[in-house]
């Protein structure tokens, strides 16, 4: 915390607070990583050296007793090692989401063989892109951010418009959503971020904000503050993010065969979590009851349970219920397979 308090209330010679906040992740980030280098060094080096003056000491102590300052220095030795262990542990836990190192594997050789084939497994080795077949890394990188910028953030004039309230949907006050974030309503959203969730471009984690917030609270809320002004002046420095592709199929040659996971610059992810909180107040007034996923309060497991009761009621009452030309007439749909499936996806639509 010294190096992180140290780092953030340098002076910097730029006063727009998205600049301002961008220097600083950068500072602080530098500094952590210098920090590291010259306190804690090479851990896999370490250990290894532990490990071999343990050796040497078990070696002797076969020969002859150890002394009392050698006796000491093994104890303390071993000690040395369960902590390096532990915080290699940690180290390959944040760099990997394999479940066997998430749960405590410390076979570091198993985390290198699993890195190295999801690496290869993930490979884009050519795209075809307008009938070319495209190779090297930076023609694939052009296509991919071409294709994606022409995308994101296109503008267009609207062809239909809906009327909301002859739909039935009631309008709500939305003058509570549009006042200034409060102090009390950012802190709750940082106190609720996942610790380690995948970082962004600043590689800083939830873990971050809670542990240093009180250093870094006065220049997120001036950031903050001028988004909700609309003065977005350099704000491009702190809403970028890496976008990885994910293979929709196993033979995938085109850009459509993949799908853009994003993640995220942090403080991006600050603001539309305080953004999904508000919204999150009227939304359950703004969606009706039949639409239950994604909604605070609801659960998409009440559309299979009402299906189920809804079928035994049916079979209890020997009714017809659903059918399709590919099924026998006033055949009652079943209650489990395939059967069952089309009956809920079918009760859903209507």
């Amino acid at each position: 915390m010294e190096v992180v308090k140290a780092a953030w209330l340098a002076p910097q010679p730029v006063s727009n607070p998205f600049r301002l906040l961008d220097q600083k992740f950068r500072m602080v980030a530098t500094d952590l990583k210098r920090w590291s280098s010259s306190k804690v060094g090479s851990i896999r080096l370490q250990l290894a050296m532990a490990k071999e003056i343990i050796l040497r000491f078990d070696e002797e102590q076969e020969k002859r007793q150890l002394q009392v300052w050698e006796q000491d220095m093994h104890s303390m030795l071993k000690v040395r090692v369960l902590g390096l262990a532990s915080l290699s542990r940690t180290i390959a836990r944040q760099r990997s989401r394999v479940t066997f190192l998430r749960e405590g594997d410390a076979n570091t050789r198993f985390f290198h063989l699993q890195a190295c084939h999801r690496q290869r497994q993930n490979r884009i080795v050519s795209l075809s892109v307008q009938g070319t077949e495209v190779v090297s890394d930076n023609s694939m990188a052009d296509a991919l951010y071409d294709h994606y910028n022409s995308i994101l953030g296109t503008d267009f004039v609207r062809s239909r418009r809906l009327d909301l309230a002859a739909l039935g949907v009631r309008s709500v006050d939305a003058r509570p959503l549009e006042v200034m974030f409060t102090e009390e309503e950012v802190t709750q959203v940082v106190k609720e971020l996942p610790n380690d969730k995948a970082p962004g471009p600043d590689g800083l984690t939830g873990l971050f904000y809670k542990s240093a917030w009180e250093v870094i609270k006065p220049d997120i809320m001036n950031a903050l503050h001028a988004f909700w002004s609309l003065d977005h002046r350099s704000f491009h420095a702190v809403n970028e993010a890496f976008m990885v592709l994910l293979k929709k199929k196993d033979h995938s040659n085109e850009i459509c065969d993949y799908r853009p996971i994003s993640l995220m610059h942090s403080f991006g992810m600050l603001i539309t979590k305080c953004l999904a909180n508000r919204l999150a107040t009227v939304l359950g007034d703004l969606v009706r009851n039949n639409q239950s996923a994604f909604i605070k309060g609801r659960s998409i497991h009440d559309n299979v349970r009402d299906v189920q009761l809804t079928c035994k009621s049916l079979h209890k009452l020997k009714m017809t219920c659903v059918c399709s030309r590919w099924m026998w007439p006033k055949r009652l749909i079943r209650l489990h397979g395939f059967s069952f499936w089309r009956c809920y996806s079918i009760w859903a639509l209507g």
